[in-house]
């Protein structure tokens, strides 16, 4: 089975969306988006699906859906909604246990900064095909549309906080990236 995006071909486009696919005879069956949806954290790149396999690998999270939350200071910052499994309870997660439990697989910038854990009864917007309405998780769930309210929380919603800036006078060369300090 070959990749139809080959150098010989152009890449199977839907509605001007790339898409990955392999050739079966003469049908294609569609595998998937072929760009995935990156949140700009100041100078970094993440790449919000690695995030939200991570989160979804946590044996207490049912459901999880990353994206950029606007902020002034960072560009964007990781946020995620979370549902728990039904034997898990919220005392026991949290936004500061779940960084934990991630930081041994990601660096530190990938981590949520931002969390909102689902009550029993909330859902997240959904598109008919299933897919999360990020808009409106933004505006209904994480209670922002322009700029993150870091200093007015809405209910539910728990904030890391962002990096500090790098400092170039104490910062090492091996730590540029202000790795070390973001814990």
């Amino acid at each position: 089975m070959g990749n139809i995006s080959s150098p010989d071909e152009p890449p199977l486009t839907v509605s001007n969306v790339p898409f990955t696919a392999l050739r079966k005879s003469l049908h294609s069956t569609v595998r998937g988006l072929t760009n995935h949806t990156v949140i700009f954290f100041r100078y970094f790149q993440i790449p919000a699906l690695k995030v939200e396999a991570s989160l979804m690998s946590l044996p207490y999270i049912a459901d999880a859906c990353v994206l950029g939350v606007p902020y002034h200071e960072a560009r964007q910052l990781c946020g995620a909604v979370v549902r728990l499994q039904s034997n898990a309870t919220q005392r026991e997660v949290n936004l500061a246990s779940i960084r934990a439990e991630l930081a041994g697989d990601m660096p530190a910038y990938m981590l949520p900064a931002v969390l909102r854990i689902l009550k029993e009864g909330e859902q997240l917007p959904r598109t008919h095909s299933g897919k999360p309405v990020k808009k409106q998780i933004l505006s209904e769930l994480l209670g922002t549309t322009d700029s993150f309210p870091a200093e007015d929380l809405p209910d539910g919603v728990e904030y890391f906080g962002s990096m500090p800036v790098i400092d170039a006078k104490t910062a090492k060369p091996w730590d540029w990236a202000g790795m070390q300090r973001a814990r």
